[in-house]
């Protein structure tokens, strides 16, 4: 029957040729990695804020947004008028677009997603699908 524990203790001379291995970062990072990628992200957020980035990288998404908003509405106009399936096509690749950026503003459930992410771990597969689980339920 193997033994779990053994009850004789490693030798600490300098002729033993049992060592014992110290933790390095290497060993201690895939561990604690999202800790470390979410500090890094707020450690971000924090500086673009102060610098006065954010704001202006906000306000530059909901510029885009404003635009595909009407380009969107005169797409909407212009297949209403005449239906076709060119028209449907483009509508569609501008919904998409606006989609996009408007996902990218503020609200949504991002930080709420990520917290979570973070800290219940999870790799891409599993944020892909919470983000696509969470956009489709909210419509």
């Amino acid at each position: 029957m193997p033994r779990l524990f053994s009850t004789t203790r490693p030798s600490l001379d300098a002729n033993s040729h049992e060592t014992r291995r110290r933790p390095t970062l290497r060993h201690l990072l895939p561990r604690h990695r999202w800790a470390l990628v979410a500090l890094l992200a707020v450690g971000v957020v924090v500086l673009l804020v102060q610098q006065g980035l954010m704001q202006s990288v906000s306000l530059q998404i909901l510029a885009w947004q404003r635009d595909l908003h009407r380009t969107l509405t005169l797409a909407l106009s212009e297949w209403s008028a005449a239906p076709s399936w060119s028209n449907g096509w483009w509508l569609m690749a501008l919904s998409f677009g606006y989609g996009i950026f408007h996902a990218a503003g503020p609200g949504h459930g991002k930080a709420v997603l990520s917290t979570y992410l973070v800290s219940q771990g999870g790799g891409v597969k599993r944020a892909l699908t919470l983000s696509f689980s969470a956009a489709l339920l909210q419509g």
